[in-house]
């Protein structure tokens, strides 16, 4: 897989969490010495909610007494938070008798060039493609990041995703990562998350690490012997064991072409309805298939439609699939397209070798040649 393609998506599906950065560069975080005192704290009031627009859902005012909240943040350039959107949204359908998920995009323009740039109209159109990818309510902070410093700088919280439980009484019950918001939220709306209730969460935390890791370790035997069989009903326990971790299903997927052709194609064409809201996963799938490359194009046409249309990874991943499976002039087109995409400053100042890269890309799909380690 060639450098611009891998740096851009694969890297951002195997994130946990990102610091704030530029697309494509993380950076580390800031000294600890030059970051405020935490002020917000579990147990606090939970702050207000100040919104530059509400793209998606009722706008909420304020947090209604008797009624349990999720705030999460997120940001379009954030790969770790798009690939949290499919569990949030079976969060937000599965409690919603109970509880409100509330999404608000930050920082959203830290890598423009342009301070200035509308940011509103990327993140609506974002919104938008994904449709039920989002199955909440979302808005955008302000363009002073009211919400990043109310929120996320007062407790100490400096990489997104990052979600917040807010109970009953409108107070901060849980902080933490959107991917370990199940058990505490259902816990809070049972009024069960108390000292008692918290140790028996702990415990059941540790007991499914142990459980994860015994079953990474059964992967890698299974994957050492060749028993490509055992791999993949593996990554359907860890699947099942860590809600959230859609790129899994590309490594099912992997083991399945390895062992049954047939029948790794019959999931890749079921994928296209399991992770129609998921277009991370579907990318992940279709860049593992190795034989039927039309099947590949599928899945990221299917992708890329879920995607912001100026989001320049999906795009290169759709001219790929293009030049795979034979399809020259749309390879060459959608190219030109990231080659448009990235030099854009206007919302994200991309690295001059992420450009480099799109241009070398362009000249092998030009000259026919052949795409590094594909």
């Amino acid at each position: 897989m060639n450098h611009f393609i891998k740096s851009g998506v694969l890297a951002l599906l195997s994130a946990v969490t990102l610091s704030l950065s530029p697309v494509n560069g993380q950076t580390g975080p800031a000294r600890q010495n030059s970051r405020p005192p935490v002020t917000l704290k579990v147990g606090d009031q939970a702050p207000a909610l100040v919104a530059e627009k509400w793209i998606k859902g009722n706008p909420v005012k304020e947090f209604e007494k008797g009624r349990v909240y999720v705030m999460e943040f997120w940001a379009t350039w954030c790969g770790p938070c798009r690939a949290s959107m499919p569990h949030l949204s079976e969060i937000a359908r599965k409690y919603k008798k109970d509880a409100d998920v509330i999404s608000f995009n930050v920082k959203e323009l830290i890598a423009a060039k342009n301070k200035d740039g509308d940011y509103i109209s990327k993140v609506e159109r974002f919104v938008k493609r994904l449709g039920d990818g989002m199955d909440y309510a979302v808005a955008a902070d302000v363009r002073e990041n009211v919400m990043w410093d109310t929120w996320l700088a007062a407790s100490g919280m400096y990489g997104i995703p990052a979600a917040y439980i807010i109970d009953k009484d409108g107070r901060i019950a849980w902080i933490g990562h959107p991917a370990s918001l199940e058990d505490p939220l259902e816990m809070v709306i049972a009024g069960t998350y108390n000292e008692e209730g918290k140790a028996q969460l702990a415990e059941k935390v540790k007991a499914n690490k142990e459980k994860v890791k015994g079953m990474n370790e059964a992967l890698k035997t299974a994957e050492e012997a060749k028993d490509y069989k055992k791999a993949a009903n593996i990554v359907d326990q860890l699947m099942a064991a860590s809600p959230g971790s859609g790129y899994l299903a590309a490594k099912k997927y992997k083991y399945l072409e390895q062992s049954d052709v047939k029948k790794a194609h019959a999931y890749a064409l079921e994928a296209l309805k399991t992770y129609e809201n998921d277009p991370l996963t579907l990318q992940s799938i279709s860049g593992q298939i190795g034989t039927d490359y039309k099947l590949a194009l599928k899945l990221m046409q299917k992708a890329a439609a879920k995607c912001d249309s100026e989001d320049p990874y999906a795009v290169a991943n759709l001219a790929k699939a293009y030049y795979k499976a034979g399809e020259l002039t749309k390879a060459i087109e959608t190219q030109q397209r990231v080659i448009d995409i990235l030099n854009d400053t206007s919302l994200v100042e991309q690295k001059q070798q992420v450009k480099d890269n799109a241009q070398d890309v362009m000249k092998i799909y030009k000259s026919g040649g052949t795409l590094p380690n594909s």
